[in-house]
């Protein structure tokens, strides 16, 4: 995210920098209405082996791919901070390639 100009992203070529974006914007929006409707909260750890396989089967994140998959924590016990999750999700998404 650039102040003032909005966001930026690269790719190897032009249609994945335009997904990129379009998965920028779609978190940004799930994370506004979250708020709106009182909050994000973080679904409980027993609840991501089941989604993160769901994805794996689909073809997609970094497992499907013969990558290494990601690291999971625990929920956080507080709130938060919205800016905070949309700068990790794309420090996230720029290092999926």
């Amino acid at each position: 995210m650039l102040a003032g100009n909005g966001v930026l992203t690269a790719g190897v070529d032009l249609e994945m920098a335009y997904l990129r974006m379009e998965l920028v914007e779609h978190v940004c929006r799930v994370a506004l209405v979250a708020r709106q409707a009182g909050g994000i909260n973080p679904l409980p750890v027993h609840m991501l082996p089941p989604l993160l396989n769901a994805r794996k089967r689909a073809g997609l994140g970094p497992e499907a791919r013969g990558l290494a998959p990601t690291p999971h924590t625990p929920a956080p016990t507080r709130q938060p901070d919205l800016e905070q999750v949309v700068r990790e999700e794309i420090q996230r998404v720029l290092r999926s390639k």
